[in-house]
């Protein structure tokens, strides 16, 4: 899944409706803004990212508000932030492991392209979602993907499926 449809599929439920997604991309031209903002994304970066544009675009989203007539506990606030990173850790690991049939089958077809694609995305995503790693086997099958080098990619999917397979959601 691509950070377009992720968006998505995050906006389609009620509760995230209104949720700051800020964008990390490659891609810097204006075209590409616009398809990442229509997908539903509140801003985007590109990368590399720079510290001081990603810190004034946290403080234009993260902005107090006008104080509440009760300020939530900082406990309650954590518990609901670890809510939602774990929901959206389970989306990863399920999501993944359907990605992962994917892959699997591409491998045995040589399909580059979607090699290269599969790592490329495990290499940000694993990272984004504390699985670094994930991200370094990523980043591992898209160097040798784009190499074309099969023989490298028939360890690296075994090591994938056995992390995988050592996630408690994983199998």
């Amino acid at each position: 899944m691509d950070g377009f449809t992720a968006t998505k599929k995050i906006r389609e439920q009620e509760k995230y409706k209104d949720l700051v997604i800020i964008a990390l991309t490659a891609h810097a031209m204006k075209e590409h803004r616009n398809k990442t903002l229509a997908a539903g994304c509140t801003d985007y970066l590109s990368k590399p990212v720079n510290r001081e544009k990603l810190g004034q675009m946290l403080k234009k989203y993260l902005k107090e508000s006008p104080a509440p007539a009760v300020k939530p506990e900082k406990e309650a606030i954590q518990s609901e932030e670890d809510e939602i990173m774990a929901e959206l850790t389970q989306f990863f690991i399920e999501d993944l492991g359907t990605r992962m049939k994917q892959f699997l089958t591409d491998v045995e077809k040589q399909n580059q392209d979607e090699v290269v694609r599969f790592g490329h995305s495990l290499k940000g995503t694993g990272g984004s979602y504390g699985f670094p790693e994930f991200s370094k086997i990523g980043a591992a099958i898209e160097e040798a993907g784009k190499a074309g080098k099969w023989d490298s990619i028939g360890p690296l999917k075994d090591k994938l499926v056995k992390a995988y397979d050592g996630l408690d959601g994983g199998s």
